[in-house]
């Protein structure tokens, strides 16, 4: 196994923990909203919409840390870079959008009659 492989190999687990990073935190924010509705405490939506905002922030970064570990140390020629570059700003444009409507979502009021 060469040195492209392991640097593969890497970019590869870094793309399956962002990928479980999302699905998990969903997971657990649901059990635990589920959990806080059956034991009837407050503020259920706004916790379940936090921690599900955090896990789902948490997995294109590491999505975007795969994408730059596979174009800066796999042949980085000047085709890869671009390509990477590009897939760099398209994610850091998902990741501001995602951004703006989540302070604007944090503006509208958690319990709306």
């Amino acid at each position: 196994m060469g040195y492209q492989d392991w640097i593969e190999a890497a970019s590869r687990a870094v793309d399956a923990a962002g990928v479980l990073a999302v699905v998990m935190g969903a997971v657990l924010a649901t059990v635990f909203a589920v959990t806080r509705v059956v034991r009837r405490k407050d503020e259920v939506y706004r916790r379940f919409r936090r921690s599900l905002g955090r896990s789902i922030r948490r997995g294109p970064e590491l999505l975007v840390a795969a994408d730059i570990i596979r174009t800066v140390a796999v042949m980085p020629t000047l085709e890869s870079t671009n390509r990477g570059l590009s897939t760099l700003r398209a994610n850091l444009c998902k990741l501001e959008k995602f951004a703006y409507f989540h302070r604007m979502s944090n503006s509208i009021p958690a319990h709306v009659p």
